[in-house]
């Protein structure tokens, strides 16, 4: 178990309590309490690229807000 006991608050990906220069491969769940930050601005031209690609659904609890394009290859339900 690594455990620390700073609270060093994080506002990139070199500062807070815990900071590595390699990857982080995370085989249970991964809990985040406060804003989660990606960095990466590589543009999506699938399902299977982009700064952030999820192989599982996706549930949102509120608002989404697209910046730009909105592609969909399946179907769309929207419910008034």
């Amino acid at each position: 178990m690594l455990k620390t006991t700073t609270a060093t608050a994080s506002t990139d990906t070199v500062t807070g309590s815990i900071v590595t220069a390699g990857g982080v491969g995370i085989a249970g769940a991964l809990n985040v309490g406060g804003v989660t930050h990606i960095s990466q601005t590589v543009d999506a031209t699938s399902a299977s690229d982009g700064a952030l690609f999820v192989d599982g659904g996706v549930g949102i609890a509120k608002k989404l807000f697209v910046g730009t394009d909105l592609d969909v290859t399946g179907s769309v339900q929207i419910d008034t």
